[in-house]
């Protein structure tokens, strides 16, 4: 074969690769711009030594010394979790092996949360606030920069995303993420002012994403998929009555 004919060959081959390797990386919405940046949006967190700072560290010590057994479970088992987290506000029926499509949908809002909160949390590189006092025990040691606590902003974008498919529940949704911020708190790996500001962050990051038109079309076809799911479970209760 020729060089002249087996460039067309060639390009195909380039071309085919390329639409390969875009289709296996993960599905993103935000684009780096779609959220305002963390210097543009959040405060400075205090600092180091400040009266500020030393009022936070008092308030850790305070939650901390006062937490119930059960909030010390409860900040343990929030220490990892997804949007599956929220099934007790909206039923039994909401979990990932029946709704896979809604499982990639949030997959997707996690991963661009966690890259807009990374950005925010190294542009302040604030210690963690048993760094600055050693007598606080974290119920885990967390190595990222603090500020803004990224379990606050996920829980918010996740807790909002979902209080558009079930605006019902909306209350009760943003309660349990606001839960989720504050056992970070009973941990003792954030400051009060991280969980506020991963409050903020999230909001921002949730409004970016629900302007996106390409998110709105999934989120649509992701309420189909869970009326559908949830229909199919409440039926046989609807029947035998």
């Amino acid at each position: 074969m020729n060089r002249s004919a087996a460039r067309p060959l060639l390009l195909a081959v380039a071309l085919l690769t390329a639409l390969a390797l875009r289709a296996s990386e993960p599905e993103r919405f935000l684009a780096p711009d779609a959220v305002p940046a963390a210097a543009q949006l959040l405060p400075a967190p205090a600092q180091a030594g400040s009266a500020e700072q030393q009022a936070e560290l008092a308030l850790l010590h305070h939650i901390r010394g006062h937490a119930t057994p059960a909030e010390l479970d409860a900040a343990r088992a929030s220490a990892e979790f997804d949007v599956f987290a929220f099934a007790p506000q909206i039923g039994p029926w909401f979990e990932p092996a029946a709704l896979p499509r809604t499982a990639a949908l949030f997959a997707a809002v996690e991963r661009d949360t966690r890259a807009v909160t990374r950005l925010a949390k190294d542009r302040f590189q604030r210690p963690r606030p048993f760094v600055a006092d050693p007598s606080l025990e974290p119920i885990a040691i967390e190595r990222s920069p603090s500020y803004p606590s990224g379990h606050s902003t996920r829980a918010t974008v996740l807790a909002l995303v979902l209080a558009e498919l079930f605006p019902d529940n909306r209350d009760a949704l943003l309660a349990t993420a606001r839960e989720f911020g504050y056992h970070r708190l009973v941990a003792a790996v954030h400051y009060p002012s991280d969980v506020y500001a991963g409050r903020v962050l999230g909001l921002a990051i949730a409004q970016a994403l629900l302007r996106d038109e390409r998110f709105r079309t999934e989120l649509a076809a992701v309420k189909t998929e869970l009326d559908r799911v949830k229909e199919a479970a409440t039926e046989p209760a609807a029947t035998a009555r």
